[in-house]
């Protein structure tokens, strides 16, 4: 069994796909799978993916969209944590796959793991750089409660890992581009995650991604995903509230 099933959905990045893959095949860690659904690509995406025999992909016949086309890969992944990756990112440390592995082996509790990267527009102009240097620190259950009730938890897209046992159906699609802050903060108020403080991604926001075709209800939605996440907080402090307290750990690890 792999140790990470990398998941990637594409449509129309051939001239992007190249960096996007050899920055993972030039990770210093390769216990990995790497999936790919070709969702209906128009351009040279299909003959670019033939120089990549070392993956596993599938094609839709239509263009399905990127949370359903990563359903998909996630009911054929083998690994213990998928990793969701865009197609038009690319990894610029190449140690972001090994130091994950060792903290996850580390800390078998863990239901999720995130870092920093930089977003970058389509003429490569910085736009934001999320997350902090420092050491990775490990959030339990109580914690992770309290930063998404406060709305305080951020991770940079392309840097997310979930175990794969807790992640049975995959994407809620109606969610279109907030399914993976609502899935990602779903599984940690009920287990622990690992942030990796340094930024190992290069983002790129095109105006065709999906977050910017979705900016117009993204607020709205986001607000609405916000709201269901504090309910599902509020109601798991009810259920422990009998429990002794638990306190909360913000602790380094390495």
């Amino acid at each position: 069994m792999p140790f990470f099933s990398i998941t990637i959905p594409t449509f129309n990045h051939g001239k992007y796909l190249r960096e996007c893959l050899g920055s993972i095949i030039a990770q210093d860690c390769h216990d990995y799978e790497l999936l790919i659904c070709n969702d209906a690509s128009t351009d040279d995406t299909a003959e670019i993916l033939k120089d990549y025999p070392e993956a596993h992909i599938i094609t839709n016949e239509q263009n399905e969209g990127t949370n359903q086309s990563f359903n998909k890969l996630f009911k054929i992944a083998k690994g213990q944590f998928l990793f969701f990756f865009g197609s038009d990112d690319f990894l610029i440390d190449p140690t972001f796959l090994s130091d994950a592995k060792k903290l996850l082996t580390l800390h078998p509790e863990t239901a999720a793991l995130y870092a920093g990267g930089h977003i970058y527009s389509e003429n490569g102009e910085l736009l934001l750089t999320i997350g902090k240097a420092g050491e990775p620190q490990i959030f339990n259950a109580k914690t992770c409660r309290r930063l998404v009730k406060t709305n305080n938890l951020d991770f940079c897209p392309s840097t997310l890992m979930l175990k794969s046992s807790l992640v049975p159906d995959g994407f809620d699609v109606e969610l279109r581009s907030m399914s993976d802050y609502f899935l990602f903060r779903a599984l940690i108020i009920q287990h622990s995650a690992i942030r990796i403080n340094r930024h190992v991604v290069h983002v790129r926001r095109l105006p065709t991604s999906f977050s910017h075709l979705d900016e117009e209800n993204r607020q709205e939605r986001k607000r609405a995903v916000y709201r269901r996440l504090k309910l599902m907080v509020e109601e798991l402090e009810n259920e422990h509230h009998q429990l002794p307290a638990a306190s909360e750990a913000v602790d380094s690890v390495h």
